[in-house]
């Protein structure tokens, strides 16, 4: 096959692709060479054996790639993440990784000779026997890795962090020190700067020295004058970074609060750039700087509970629980509603408890403005039956909604704004009533999804393609008030497309990603706003594992209020809240963001 019809099939997606790796076991080496990955999303993809020479995967996602045997002759892949990548038995002669993140990474017996990783975090990776002959490592994380038995010659470790990495057989005795002829070469320099010193009068090059503080529990990257610095000290409190003997005049100040891969608990704040102009003057001997980032976002847990929702105001959740096992067929359901500001939880007391009990198999529920009516939906396999119904937050009276549809799953939008409810494309009243068609298009797999309170989200296929291409999907938003639709971005069509959840007009929107195997996936929550995607949360591991309450499976969905300022979502049982505050623009993401090196 021509490289071209490789990348055909690569563009339809990573499961499209590993399934053809598997039904083409005789093609062992795709030519994938000068191929550009940049920016992809390929995890858990099968490079195995692959011709990758001179290829691109800068700034890619390629968590759990398999690399294995495959030929990276000077591919380029910086600022990657290569998380638990396989490279067993892989060359990457000449190649860059300046920046990648290689956590875990496994490099045994692979060729790395003059490879360039550094920057590069290999904490814990595995690189036994690896040919490592004038590869650099110059500032990487090699804490904990295994460098057993790897030839090392001409290689460099300068700044490089080894703490407990393994260096057996290897001739190691200490980072190779830089040649003698820069030595002499900066201490001409340093000779001839104290000569100018004792010649120009004094105070000429009066100076000061800096002292910069920020709270301790803040992931910060520092910059003076464009320059990274490194803490000085670290305190309980604080960690200080310092300055000696700066110039007087101004200097520019710039903090970069933290990168997503720098938080390790599924809570954290991730803060907005810092930049300011210090103009140091004579004074003490010390110039005190302290400072205190904005928040761009925060993700904090507020309890425990399955499938949350938010009402459209953002002040109250809604969610369902699991308590004691009733029988062979499940464990006893209860239904939960939370108040925000006030940080109190109470159980909802349903008037008639036997609508939940183990016969139903319940969706997520639905909360309305004011947070006094709940929707919620489910199968009754007794019954075979899809069922609506209609719940007080209140007093807990609980109503069902007469729909003549034959329908395992229900998958609706309530609105409080004209007491209706939209399924498919269609408009149906409280009593159940069918309605208008409020969109001539036909949402793929008949899903909806929150559009803010004057709208709705779905799938759609094009109208036109060339070639019919099945697997691409428009994402469509519908207005409500108006009638017009417009289509927001692209995706290829999997088996687990991803949960959407929009502000009012789309302004912003919550996208759910999931990538991986059937059973075993990655989740990642983004924020789609002015027409591209950040990243909100670092990867969550879902699919078929068992959870410490007894449930097996899981899909994380996150769900925003009107504004897609608060955020829920569900992770091991336990409920995160992402507080997004009103006047953040895509510029912050981007400002906040480490440049790239």
């Amino acid at each position: 096959m021509a490289k071209e019809s490789y990348l055909e099939i690569l563009k339809q997606g990573v499961d499209v692709w590993n399934q053809w790796r598997e039904d083409n076991p005789d093609i062992k080496h795709p030519d994938l060479s000068w191929a550009d990955f940049s920016g992809a999303n390929l995890y858990w993809v099968n490079f195995k054996g692959a011709d990758l020479t001179w290829s691109n995967f800068s700034n890619c996602e390629l968590v759990l790639a398999d690399m294995s045997g495959a030929d990276l002759t000077r591919a380029t892949l910086k600022d990657t993440n290569l998380t638990k990548a396989d490279f067993t038995n892989a060359t990457l002669d000449s190649a860059t990784l300046i920046g990648a993140n290689l956590t875990r990474a496994k490099f045994n017996n692979a060729n790395l000779n003059s490879a360039n990783l550094s920057k590069s975090d290999m904490e814990f990776a595995e690189l036994n026997d690896a040919d490592l002959r004038d590869a650099v490592f110059d500032d990487a994380n090699l804490k904990d890795a295994d460098l057993g038995g790897t030839n090392l010659e001409g290689t460099s470790l300068l700044r490089a962090e080894l703490k407990n990495t393994i260096l057996a057989d290897t001739g190691f005795n200490e980072p190779p020190k830089e040649s003698r002829t820069k030595w002499i070469a900066l201490a001409v320099v340093g000779l001839l700067l104290v000569i100018l010193g004792l010649v120009f009068l004094p105070g000429y090059f009066a100076n000061r020295d800096v002292m910069i503080t920020l709270p301790k529990d803040t992931p910060a990257y520092v910059y003076w004058d464009g320059k990274p610095l490194a803490p000085a000290e670290t305190t309980d409190d604080y960690n200080r970074y310092q300055i000696s003997g700066s110039s007087l005049g101004a200097h520019q100040l710039t903090i970069f609060g933290g990168k997503i891969s720098d938080f390790q608990t599924d809570e954290f704040t991730r803060h907005r750039r810092y930049d300011t102009t210090l103009t140091i003057t004579a004074g003490d001997s010390i110039f005190y700087h302290p400072v205190s980032l904005q928040p761009l976002y925060s993700i904090k847990k507020v309890g425990n509970g399955l499938t949350p929702s938010i009402d459209p105001e953002g002040k109250f959740l809604i969610y369902t629980k699991t308590g004691r096992l009733l029988n062979t067929f499940g464990p006893e359901k209860k239904l939960y509603f939370f108040d925000i500001e006030k940080s109190l939880e109470h159980e909802i007391l349903l008037a008639n408890p036997g609508v939940y009990d183990v016969d139903w198999e319940w969706d997520r529920p639905s909360l309305l403005s004011g947070g006094k009516t709940a929707y919620l939906s489910g199968y009754n396999y007794l019954q075979k039956s899809v069922g609506l119904f209609r719940i007080s937050t209140e007093n807990g009276n609980i109503s069902r909604i007469p729909l003549n549809l034959q329908k395992k799953w229900l998958r609706y939008i309530p609105r409080s704004a004209n007491d209706e409810i939209l399924i498919e494309n269609k408009r149906f009243s409280a009593d159940g009533k069918a309605g208008d068609t409020f969109t001539d298009l036909v949402p793929y797999k008949d899903i909806l999804h929150y559009g803010g309170e004057n709208g709705v989200l779905f799938f759609a296929q094009p109208d036109s393609q060339e070639n019919q291409n099945r697997f691409l999907l428009d994402v469509i938003y519908q207005d409500l008030n108006t009638g017009e639709h417009r289509a927001l971005w692209q995706l290829i069509s999997t088996n687990q497309l991803p949960a959407l959840s929009a502000s009012n007009n789309a302004k912003r929107i919550v996208v759910t990603h999931y990538q991986g195997v059937t059973k075993d996936f990655f989740s990642k929550i983004q924020l789609w706003m002015e027409g591209e995607f950040v990243d909100l949360t670092r990867l969550f591991l879902d699919g078929e594992r068992n959870f410490s309450d007894g449930t097996y499976a899981h899909q994380i969905a996150a769900v925003a209020d009107q504004h897609v300022r608060r955020i829920v979502f569900e992770y091991e049982s336990n409920l995160y809240l992402i507080d997004i505050p009103a006047d953040i623009t895509l510029a912050d993401f981007k400002a906040a963001d480490m440049p790239q090196s």
